[in-house]
Formats: C-alpha cells, structure tokens, sequence
C-alpha cells in the first residue's frame, strides 16, 4: 500500500468547454451591421495570456459563436478570463487594425457555477458609449472522457443548383452538431 506524501496529491480538474454568444452588440458600421469575433484571454500571474478567438460572424449584432474554447477548470485556483469583442474590419490579425466594441471579465468557477445555464454579464467599453445593453453569455459544459469512435461516410447526388437561374453549381456542406446544440 503507498503512503500518503504531504504535496503530492493531484490538483482536482475538470475540462470544460466554453461556448460563447453576445446580445445586442452596438453597430461599429456605417452601412451594415457589425461583423463581431471574440478573443478569450486567461489571467497568467499578472499579466493576460490569449487563449484563442472565435470565427467571425457578418453582419449581425447578437451572434452566436460556433468556436469552443476548452480549458481545463482547477477546482481549488480562481482562474481569471477575459473576452473582448471587436468588429472585423478585414482580414488583419492585428487587434488594432479592427473596432474594440467591449469587454468583460469572469472568472471560470463564477461560468461553471452556472450548471450550463450560462453567465451573462454586460460589455463594457467602447460599444457601450453607444449602447448600453450589449451583453456577453459565456456557457461551460463538462467535457468527460470517452473512447468512443464514430465514423460516417456521407454523400449527396442530384442537389438543385442554387445560384442564379441555375447555371453554376451549388456549394452544398453539412453541419454535425452534438444533442443539445444550438
């Protein structure tokens, strides 16, 4: 039988994958709604490390990101994050070069509290000069380990052609998402 070694138990984690959307986010554009994307930030000693971003999303200003993020959730550490929301003005990586619309800041336990009812909490910063109900939702879900493999070969014949008149081709595409998705 081991003995007990004082320091040497295992941090209890759980991974998580988080799921984001926005509400009523204020319009950067002038002819067009805004085209929102989020960067995830997480609090690395004194000093914001980015996680990711999610895709960007045109002309809407409630989207409803696609891109999870997965972070591995300590039990016993507060975990600070950050999402910041911007309005893409093209194709650049540099945040600069796109509007900031807002911020706001959780920390993951304050998320996973939730039990997948999601944590809304109202953008502050820019876009809020212009709206003041512009709102994020960020929703954590436990991802538990499975072996299990699923394996699909899928095809499609005859697809109306959906472009004008139909000349042309379509550009058909399937989206697999799992129960409890949007």
């Amino acid at each position: 039988m081991g003995q007990f070694s004082p320091g040497q138990a295992a941090t209890p984690t759980s991974t998580v994958e988080l799921s984001i959307s926005c509400a009523q986010l204020a319009d950067m554009d002038v002819f067009s709604k805004s085209d929102p994307f989020c960067v995830l930030y997480i609090k690395d000693g004194d000093k914001w490390v980015v996680v990711d971003r999610t895709e960007t999303i045109d002309n809407t200003l409630d989207p409803v990101f696609e891109k999870k993020f997965v972070l591995q959730f300590r039990f016993e550490e507060r975990q600070l994050l950050k999402f910041e929301v911007y309005d893409s003005d093209g194709p650049s990586p540099r945040l600069a070069d796109h509007d900031y619309i807002g911020v706001a800041e959780c920390s993951l336990g304050e998320v996973v509290s939730q039990q997948g009812r999601g944590l809304t909490s109202k953008l502050e910063g820019e876009g809020s000069s212009r709206n003041d109900r512009q709102t994020i939702t960020v929703v954590a879900e436990e991802l538990l380990t499975s072996r299990e493999v699923l394996r699909l070969e899928l095809g499609a014949r005859g697809l109306d052609r959906k472009n004008w008149w139909g000349w042309g081709s379509s550009d058909p595409f399937l989206t697999v998402s799992r129960a409890g998705e949007h």
